[in-house]
């Protein structure tokens, strides 16, 4: 097998690198779906098969400027770059809140994409990951980028949580835990228990395990880890209460472990930005063994949904990813229950619930 680019060339005119756009209205924004730019075919075979992912996606999107004027002030078009090809739906606002969100539903009624969208604002030369405004997802959701991190501002999705774990037989996340062996718990775990991160002056992080042993555990290669951050931005009170709703979750073995920055690392850190986010690092890291178990994985972020439910999305990253933001995270969890998983293009696809995602393609 190998993987064929089905647009040649077409990359060169922007160089293989970012996506440029001309200076436009500064209340224009853009949905943005994001296409590969390569199937997967047979070695020796070089048979057209139908219509490109782009075709599938392109030709449905091309007239809803003329369909639909009130939610788009402007024909789409393209733009690719090497490995993808990017079609831009235009919005008359990009503070219009009830617009944008209207047209990612007007998009998603058209097009099959079990993918994110995301909206940008035109008035950036360049396309960045990290200059994104909004969120939709195909649960139905629209998210809004804050300085500290991804907000639910609607919801029109009717998934339940739970409901998407009964897609893994027999398991059951309200009842079910691993029963971890306990027998050698030291002096040094049982203090951690009380320790609270507000309180706690003379270190960065607090540790739930808090051995070595229990340490070496949680940052095993093939561990990952939820990340979860006070929505307050800098409230000491509620990364406290965060901290003592998801403690439980370790004693049960549904988490091997919790990293939590204390009122030291929060102080040093309330005026750092980075990612487009400003990082006040009332962070809470709550760790699984296996990053390539999905079950495990799903189980721990709906159990954390369960006992501290933000109303912001969740990332996972793993321990073999280096330190950065949600922009390399390799998972998703959304508000509704869904689980997304990232792919070699940067896109969020939707695998849990197994659903259409909406359009005729």
């Amino acid at each position: 097998m190998k993987r064929k680019n089905v647009y040649p060339g077409r990359h060169l005119e922007l160089g293989g690198f970012s996506i440029m756009h001309p200076k436009s209205s500064p209340m224009v924004g853009y949905w943005r779906l994001v296409c590969s730019n390569f199937r997967v075919v047979e070695d020796d075979d070089d048979v057209d098969d139908g219509p490109s992912n782009l075709d599938k996606l392109w030709n449905p999107l091309r007239t809803i400027a003329e369909e639909a004027p009130s939610l788009f002030s402007k024909p789409p078009d393209t733009s690719s770059c090497r490995y993808s090809t990017y079609i831009c739906c235009y919005t008359p606002d990009c503070t219009d809140v009830n617009v944008i969100r209207l047209a990612a539903e007007f998009i998603r009624g058209r097009v099959n994409y079990p993918y994110v969208l995301k909206y940008l604002d035109t008035s950036s030369l360049v396309a960045s990951e990290r200059n994104h405004l909004f969120q939709h997802t195909p649960e139905g959701e629209l998210y809004e980028k804050l300085e500290y991190g991804l907000k639910l501002v609607v919801a029109t999705g009717t998934l339940a949580g739970s409901n998407v774990l009964d897609e893994f037989a027999g398991l059951d996340i309200s009842t079910r835990s691993k029963s971890p062996d306990n027998s050698h718990e030291s002096n040094e775990d049982s203090e951690s228990k009380t320790l609270i991160p507000s309180k706690v002056f003379d270190k960065d992080y607090i540790f739930m395990p808090s051995t070595e042993e229990g340490k070496a555990k949680m940052w095993e290669k093939k561990g990952g880890k939820w990340m979860v951050f006070s929505p307050a931005g800098f409230s000491l009170d509620e990364h406290d209460a965060a901290w003592k709703a998801l403690v439980p979750l370790c004693e049960k073995g549904i988490l091997v472990g919790l990293k939590a920055s204390t009122n030291v690392l929060n102080k040093a850190n309330s005026q750092k930005v980075r990612g487009g986010f400003k990082r006040t690092s009332t962070a809470i890291y709550c760790y699984t063994a296996d990053s390539n178990n999905m079950e495990d994985v799903l189980q721990a972020a709906v159990a954390i949904r369960e006992v501290y439910n933000n109303n912001y999305m969740l990332f996972y990253k793993l321990n073999t990813q280096c330190k950065g933001d949600s922009f390399i995270s390799s998972y998703m969890h959304t508000v509704s229950g869904g689980l997304y998983v990232r792919d070699d293009i940067k896109r969020y696809e939707l695998i849990l619930p197994k659903t259409k995602c909406g359009g005729e393609s």
